[in-house]
């Protein structure tokens, strides 16, 4: 047998043998990515299955546990240096893809969840609140500077129970819609049945290090507090706070 026609079965058979050895790889290697890669570092995942290409892990996001993570990682993205990763959050309807360029990751977000499955989270905050959530197309661009948006996310409505200090209210509010205005602004509005359109309710600003901007109008205002029926300006942000989400 040729030299030549050895090394091309030597050369075939260690082709084989990485290919294997690539696909073997464990799921346990995503976590690592992920920190690494992305800096990412509110986001969390524990007991990973499978592989590296096609796992489950258990995710979590500052400490709340949201459940099983399902992933599908494209090879050919991560030898680029350029991951690309579609997910699936098991027992719900949400499902998008993440996508990494050096230190920009962009997580994409579609389909519905059920505010149950937040009960925890928000009873942190002292708040309890029924219906779904459904986001269309929401994307969360993390980069070094101040996270930008983009998207819609749409309430269905439904009772509202909030407690700060001793002051608490418990109120069936109307649909609302959250719209992306500019790329760390969200415009909140909800929905008024007698005039058949969306009134401002509110505003949410990201400032950056995880910290927010909430403002609320006195469209909102006045479902919890019937005197602000008459505000000067129903339209104008009446209460606003800083808070720190992440």
């Amino acid at each position: 047998m040729k030299r030549s026609t050895v090394a091309a079965y030597v050369a075939f058979g260690l082709l084989i043998l990485c290919l294997a050895l690539l696909i073997r790889l464990p799921a346990s290697l995503v976590p690592q990515l992920l920190e690494e890669r992305t800096q990412v570092h509110s986001v969390r995942l524990a007991n990973p299955r499978g592989s590296l290409w096609r796992g489950a892990a258990d995710v979590s996001v500052t400490d709340f546990e949201l459940g099983r993570l399902n992933w599908q990682l494209s090879p050919l993205k991560l030898l680029l240096l350029s991951p690309s990763v579609d997910w699936q959050l098991e027992d719900t309807g949400l499902s998008g893809r993440l996508e990494q360029d050096g230190a920009s990751v962009r997580i994409r977000l579609s389909g519905t969840l059920d505010l149950a499955r937040l009960a925890p989270l928000l009873s942190r905050y002292a708040i309890n609140a029924e219906g779904r959530l459904r986001f269309d197309d929401f994307q969360l661009h993390a980069h070094a500077q101040t996270p930008s948006l983009a998207g819609q996310v749409r309430w269905t409505g439904g009772q509202v129970d909030i407690r700060v200090g001793g002051w608490q209210a418990s109120r069936l509010l109307p649909a609302m819609r959250a719209t992306v205005t500019e790329s760390s602004r969200i415009l909140v509005t909800l929905s008024d049945e007698r005039v058949g359109e969306y009134l401002p309710a509110g505003e949410i600003e990201l400032l950056g290090d995880g910290w927010v901007k909430l403002g609320a109008t006195g469209h909102l205002a006045k479902h919890f507090n019937a005197s602000m029926a008459d505000a000067t300006d129903p339209d104008a942000i009446l209460v606003s706070v800083e808070h720190r989400l992440l």
